[in-house]
């Protein structure tokens, strides 16, 4: 399935009107939904500092305690 698919399945859930906007478990669960499947880690905070084109994306050290 699309990522377009997923997320527009997404919208038609109440899941985004169920939780609370902002708070990390709602995001979790967000990220969990679009990306399951696709991902091992859907969903689960990550601990592991990651790059992509030297771009480094929030320390991961840190991550689950900025969250």
């Amino acid at each position: 399935m699309s990522k377009a698919k997923k997320a527009y399945q997404l919208y038609k859930t109440n899941l985004i009107t169920s939780e609370e906007i902002g708070k990390t478990i709602s995001l979790q669960k967000i990220h969990a939904y679009l990306f399951e499947g696709l991902y091992d880690f859907a969903g689960i905070i990550r601990t592991k500092t990651i790059s992509k084109g030297g771009f480094i994306f929030s320390n991961g050290d840190f991550l689950p305690q900025t969250l």
